[in-house]
């Protein structure tokens, strides 16, 4: 996969069919629908941290958190999610053939970066237990978009997503610091590593996350 920024946009290219997969996955995965409450609220941490017996003395600062800071927090992310849900789309109708004239190859100006990376995924099976049935996004002959393009605009939403779909899988599956992502390297797991494959499937899905965040990040940076 590359990324590639340009003026008006950001790119991802070259995408291998998997990579496309974790993508058409973030928006459901930031969403927290399929993780549990105690998950969720990791998007919403408490906005005091005392012993249970001094809450009664923050109730009032509680109570507006949850009237106001919440609420907003809850739609920030939503329309984030929203946002890149679009963008997917937008990828799978260009795939089809569709054209949009907001896509002229950003007035002709040349790419100002472009990082290209490994995420070490290349040979990465799916889980024996994934159902391609449910697979978002895929067309009938089996074909996915290897190419998104994003208006930089968006990249705040972006992000939001990631950090919330990143969020939320370290919460239910210990992944940041799990031992096999530390002991694999930079360049992905070896063959001489024992994992489950829905494991492996989930540690190479948070880091693609993790690397599309850190490259973003320094892209809107320059």
């Amino acid at each position: 996969m590359k990324f590639i920024l340009t003026p008006q946009q950001w790119i991802l290219a070259d995408l291998d069919p998997i990579e496309w997969q974790f993508l058409d996955l973030l928006p459901h995965v930031a969403s927290g629908e399929d993780f549990s409450s105690d998950c969720q609220r990791r998007l919403y941490p408490d906005p005091i941290d005392v012993p249970a017996a001094e809450r009664p003395k923050f109730a009032e600062l509680v109570q507006d958190w949850d009237d106001y800071v919440r609420p907003d927090l809850q739609s920030d992310f939503t329309q984030a999610r929203d946002q890149v849900s679009r963008d997917l789309a937008l990828a799978l109708a260009r795939d089809a053939g569709f054209e949009f004239e907001a896509d002229d190859e950003d007035d002709g100006e040349e790419d100002d970066w472009e990082f290209d990376f490994d995420e070490g995924d290349e040979d990465l099976e799916e889980p024996e237990d994934w159902d391609e049935e449910d697979e978002e996004g895929e067309d009938d002959d089996g074909e996915v978009p290897t190419q998104l393009i994003v208006d930089r605009s968006s990249a705040e939403a972006w992000y939001s997503t990631l950090n919330q779909a990143r969020l939320l899988m370290n919460e239910a599956y210990d992944l940041a610091e799990a031992e096999e992502r530390l002991s694999w390297g930079a360049n992905g797991p070896t063959g001489e590593m024992n994992i489950e494959p829905a494991r492996l499937y989930l540690l190479a899905q948070y880091d693609f996350y993790t690397a599309l965040q850190s490259i973003l990040i320094e892209a809107m940076m320059r």
